[in-house]
């Protein structure tokens, strides 16, 4: 049986394992949709969930057709969104991101996944490698407002929400 990653340590160190093998897995890099982010020296390390999810797997067993029926990318995508933020559309580092996994994929003549979904991985300190998500005075000046609110304010704000 298959051993899953235990902590964010593991999980970086998989994501630097992916980057050194990525050109043995290379057929294989569009049909990913889940990918993980670690900022480090300078660039972005990208690796897809079902492989950097798993702590015992390399290059050659990634690739073996029944290693690949047997690794389900969502029971690793359980495991690892502890250790990772998902970076969605309007997130400040969506657009940076999504440009810099096409420019890893492109090293290997592929193209990323249309459907490609990346998460950062958090910092072994529990902070996100690539800083706050949004700027934290935005968020203190959103909540302040809101605090101002009367309870009829409060009750038509979430309506609009809605």
């Amino acid at each position: 049986m298959a051993t899953l990653i235990n902590s964010v340590a593991r999980l970086e160190a998989r994501i630097r394992d992916y980057h050194k093998e990525a050109e043995e897995m290379a057929e294989r890099i569009s049909h990913n949709v889940a990918w993980y982010a670690l900022w480090a020296e300078n660039e972005w390390f990208f690796g897809p969930s079902k492989f950097v999810g798993y702590d015992d797997l390399n290059a050659k067993e990634y690739l073996e057709p029944e290693i690949t029926a047997s690794h389900d990318g969502r029971v690793t995508e359980g495991v690892l969104q502890k250790w990772a933020d998902l970076v969605e559309e309007g997130h400040p580092k969506y657009d940076e991101l999504h440009t810099a996994l096409n420019e890893f994929c492109a090293r290997f003549g592929k193209k990323a996944n249309s459907r490609a979904r990346i998460s950062i991985v958090k910092t072994k300190d529990g902070g996100a490698s690539s800083g706050p998500i949004f700027p934290d005075d935005l968020v203190s000046l959103m909540v302040a407002v809101y605090r101002k609110l009367t309870p009829a304010q409060k009750s038509a704000f979430w309506k609009e929400a809605a």
